[in-house]
């Protein structure tokens, strides 16, 4: 089964804070940070059940080289991704984007892994 990949309007400033705060760090580690989200994202589309669930529905995948994580819900046949945030956060900075009825609400915008890099990177 292809399952649809669909983002809260968020995780665009998510990407982009991490992005902008590595890049600070070290010249082009910005850039991995977006390549390695992507990697992941494309790893969720794939195979989105291999990782394991909580109570709530949700699904947390860390990003490889960087301790941030990828929170995401499947919804029927759409994998709903509703932040993309440093690990050591309070889970309620991000655990507000998530209602019961999400998928009524999350715009109808697909997000590849190259869109994502795209998004952020302004191309």
């Amino acid at each position: 089964m292809k399952f649809v990949l669909r983002y809260r309007p968020e995780v665009v400033a998510d990407l982009d804070t991490g992005r902008r705060w590595y890049e600070e760090r070290s010249g082009g580690l910005g850039s991995d940070f977006i390549v390695e989200c992507s990697e992941a994202l494309a790893r969720i589309q794939r195979n989105p059940e291999w990782v394991g669930v909580d109570a709530y529905g949700v699904r947390s995948l860390r990003i490889r080289r960087f301790p941030y994580v990828i929170h995401y819900r499947i919804e029927d046949e759409m994998i709903v991704v509703f932040a993309i945030m440093f690990g050591g956060r309070d889970p309620s900075a991000w655990q507000g984007r998530i209602e019961p009825s999400n998928a009524a609400r999350v715009p109808n915008n697909s997000v590849q892994p190259t869109a994502a890099r795209s998004a952020v990177s302004g191309g």
